[in-house]
């Protein structure tokens, strides 16, 4: 299996419904992609270290590099 990661900021003047929209994109990538087994997304949660510069995660599982 492969898993891809992928990490999301948004400006700062991404709008609520900006944010929405994505996420609802996202959710709909395996119906748009088979070669997607599994989708895992959310919010990524800091231990307190500010320097991470990312809000959202998606993890993407495929069978196969090619995939």
């Amino acid at each position: 299996m492969i898993r891809r990661v992928v990490a999301v900021q948004f400006s700062k003047d991404a709008t609520p419904d900006q944010i929405r929209q994505y996420v609802e994109t996202v959710q709909g990538f395996p119906r748009q992609a088979p070669q997607i087994k599994k989708l895992s997304r959310g919010l990524h949660v800091s231990d307190g270290d500010d320097s991470v510069a990312f809000s959202h995660v998606s993890l993407l599982d495929f069978e196969t590099m090619e995939d």
